[in-house]
């Protein structure tokens, strides 16, 4: 393979397009994230929620990986109706936990009502760290994981939006922790809202690291053929392995 990295995927018609792929060094392009992201060193997380109007139901708390709450913000702490809250909290890299709660069990009652976590200080413009939409009871969890200084190796994703750009979203999964399945990267359907445009995603992963990228599109959120390139996020400097996801396959995919 000279080097570069290699992509081995697989498809399931499952109402969802999932792809499978193990990343491999050698000679591809390494970005340099200039110590931003070095294992010892911690990094700033921002939690985003919109509120509905009854804020002071709604929490959310962080665990580490030995279930050990390092971040809590109990129901009460919010009282303005409707305004979105945005948290800036700090941690290593490595495998967590988010929580987010509401004491009454109906979620966040508002149509339009959203949670996610972006890494606060990244300089590739990569999608959010997690997302998720109100429709829970009285909590919903998710596990993600901050990859740390490994995560060298550029996933470049370039995605020709339709007609209707909100019906598409992904998420990004690591595979091989021991712990659980955790989630790297994320855009859920709705944040899309561009018609018939060009979305182009970039994010670091790490060599050896096995993932899924799963995309749900439930219309005719994208027209045309999803490129995927490894090793650089720039495919007309640095050419890597590609493959594309036709959108025949994918035009009419029902959420799973």
């Amino acid at each position: 393979s000279d080097g570069q990295v290699i992509v081995d995927s697989k498809f399931e018609s499952s109402g969802r397009e999932v792809k499978v792929f193990t990343v491999h060094g050698g000679d591809a392009n390494i970005f340099d994230a200039g110590g931003e992201y070095e294992s010892e060193t911690s990094v700033e997380i921002k939690v985003t929620i919109t509120l509905d109007v009854y804020p002071d139901e709604t929490g959310f708390f962080i665990e580490d990986s030995l279930q050990r709450r390092v971040v809590d913000v109990p129901p009460g702490t919010y009282k303005d109706q409707n305004k979105k809250i945005e948290e800036i909290v700090t941690l290593y890299p490595g495998l967590y936990t988010f929580t987010i709660t509401d004491i009454f069990g109906d979620g966040l009652t508002r149509a339009d009502s959203f949670y996610q976590l972006d890494l606060v200080n990244d300089n590739v413009g990569r999608p959010h760290l997690l997302t998720g939409n109100g429709a829970f009871t009285s909590q919903e969890s998710q596990v993600f994981l901050i990859e740390g200084d490994a995560a060298k190796y550029p996933l470049w994703i370039h995605i020709p939006l339709g007609v209707t750009p909100q019906d598409f979203g992904f998420a990004i999964y690591r595979l091989d922790l021991v712990e659980s399945n955790a989630v790297v990267a994320s855009r859920a359907r709705g944040s899309y809202e561009l018609a018939n445009e060009d979305a182009l995603e970039t994010l670091l992963v790490t060599e050896g690291g096995l993932y899924r990228i799963i995309f749900e599109n439930t219309s005719q959120g994208i027209n045309g053929d999803i490129r995927i390139n490894m090793g650089s996020t720039n495919p007309n400097i640095f050419k890597g392995i590609e493959y594309t996801i036709n959108a025949e396959d994918t035009g009419n995919l029902q959420r799973g």
